[in-house]
This record gives structure tokens, sequence and C-alpha cells, in this order.
């Protein structure tokens, strides 16, 4: 597995989070699930998950994934999780500034 290049913990997310959609934290517990190839898994309340790069490279994936995914889904034989919300990185944003 390649290293991360951003550690994902509770407490950036809780940033980001607080930065970007402060109404989905609300007393939220937050919890790491899965750290996998590309993103990490954070479990957001009993509901909600966020999911993260770890890496450039899965970022740039993972727009891909936003902008194709809904277009795919009704032709798709099986459900595909739909985002909740969107939002690039504090560090992102300010690069792409």
């Amino acid at each position: 597995m390649p290293q991360a290049e951003v550690e994902i913990t509770p407490a950036l997310v809780e940033r980001l989070l607080a930065e970007q959609h402060p109404d989905l934290l609300g007393g939220r517990e937050l919890a790491i699930l899965a750290n996998g190839w590309d993103n990490t898994l954070v479990r957001l309340g009993e509901d909600l998950l966020v999911r993260l790069p770890r890496r450039q490279a899965a970022a740039e994936l993972v727009e891909h994934e936003q902008a194709w995914l809904p277009r795919l889904a009704p032709r798709l034989p099986v459900p595909v999780p739909a985002p909740v919300r969107v939002g690039p990185s504090s560090r992102w944003r300010r690069a792409r500034a």
C-alpha cells in the first residue's frame, strides 16, 4: 500500500466539516473505520460516512467518480451510493487560489 500523503484523523475531519459543512457536525461522533489504498473512511454519527483521499492521485480519482457515478447510476444493476456533500480540502483550495 502506498504511504499516505495526508494523515486523516478525526480532528482533521472535524476541522474540514466545521469549515465547509458545519451543519453536519451537530455533536456527531467521528471514528476512523478503515484506511485503504487510496482513501480513509470515517464514520460520522450513525448514518453518514466521510471518505477522504490519502494521496493527491486519489483526490483526482474521487473527483472523477463524483462527475461520472451520478450519470452511470441509473444504468447500473446495483445501487450506487450518492454523495450527500462534496468539498475540496482546505489545502487544495488554497493551492488552487
